[in-house]
């Protein structure tokens, strides 16, 4: 469910670029993302597993193996890096090369960062070997 909030959050970027053409929109629509981000990383960072993908769904043995602690703490702070560099690069590449570059620096952060994520959750790192 989480994944798909974020993959629809690229689709409403590009309708309202698109509708507005306004780079003005762009920053509103990069900074919109980046709160979303913020909260849901806040909310992840604070314990709360169960709205990642897979984790609501696990029986507690298989539970068991992960340590849940080290996931929501990673998760957070990567969902903190997505929210800032959401923002800050869609206005560095708005400033240095207009309103195409922004967008495209939008949609790349936002495919690439969760795909990350979940390769990266998937690691022995964070299986407590039970």
């Amino acid at each position: 469910m989480l994944m798909l909030l974020i993959w629809l959050t690229v689709p409403a970027a590009a309708v309202v670029y698109f509708e507005m053409h306004g780079s003005d929109m762009l920053l509103v629509t990069a900074l919109l993302m980046s709160a979303m981000y913020i909260l849901i990383g806040a909310v992840i960072y604070l314990g709360y597993t169960g709205i990642l993908a897979g984790i609501n769904t696990m029986s507690p043995k298989q539970l068991e193996r992960y340590d849940l602690n080290k996931i929501s703490s990673y998760t957070g702070k990567i969902f903190a890096v997505m929210a800032y560099s959401t923002f800050f690069a869609t206005l560095a590449a708005l400033i240095l090369f207009g309103t195409a570059a922004a967008f495209a620096a939008l949609f790349v952060i936002s495919l690439v960062m969760p795909i990350y994520l979940v390769i990266r959750l998937n690691g022995k790192e964070f299986k407590t070997g039970r």
